[in-house]
């Protein structure tokens, strides 16, 4: 009896997914896909969104609207193996992360064709959330070289480099040496 009811219910249920999700081959070609211009994101490119919207004067990106507030400030730098690349061309991100690595970034930055070593700032106004994280606490923060200046796709060339451990938001002495393949 457990059979033939969960046959049943299958069918049914098969069905009815198919009935709901069927286009006739006709119909496929008018069919219309978002694109760019409706505002849909391409996948992978979320991040470079929010970053390309943080760009944009006037506007505190995440919907802070406080005082500015640095979050962490400090230095980037290559490892010794990694001096002699060529990384013309590549995109620098800076990323904080929750101390505990779990969830989203926290804030992130851009910064075009770098010369190292270089500064780095991440402030209130790079925040990707509503908040950027209490002064005291801990954040983890990363350094990417991106070779393709897509943050979400590893490729091949791609180099970063990290915090040793947590950092206290509010820090402005923090080092960060670039000496690892992504």
């Amino acid at each position: 009896m457990r059979k033939i009811f969960f046959l049943c219910f299958a069918v049914v249920g098969l069905v009815a997914c198919q009935d709901h999700h069927f286009v006739p081959i006709e119909k496929a070609d008018s069919i219309k896909l978002p694109s760019a211009q409706s505002g849909a994101e391409q996948p992978g490119k979320a991040m470079e969104s929010i970053l390309a919207k943080q760009s944009q004067k006037g506007k505190e990106p995440g919907g802070y609207s406080g005082p500015p507030q640095i979050m962490v400030e400090g230095n980037i730098d290559l490892g010794a193996a990694l001096k002699k690349r060529d990384f013309t061309g590549y995109t620098l991100y800076v990323i904080a992360w929750p101390k505990d690595g779990k969830g989203p970034p926290i804030a992130a930055t851009r910064l075009n064709s770098p010369k190292f070593p270089i500064n780095f700032k991440l402030d209130s106004g790079d925040v990707m959330m509503n908040e950027p994280p209490a002064q005291g606490s801990e954040i983890n923060v990363e350094a990417r070289l991106d070779k393709d200046s897509d943050p979400s796709v590893k490729s091949p060339g791609d180099v970063a480099g990290a915090t040793p451990g947590p950092v206290t938001v509010g820090s402005t002495d923090v080092k960060i040496t670039i000496d690892r393949d992504r």
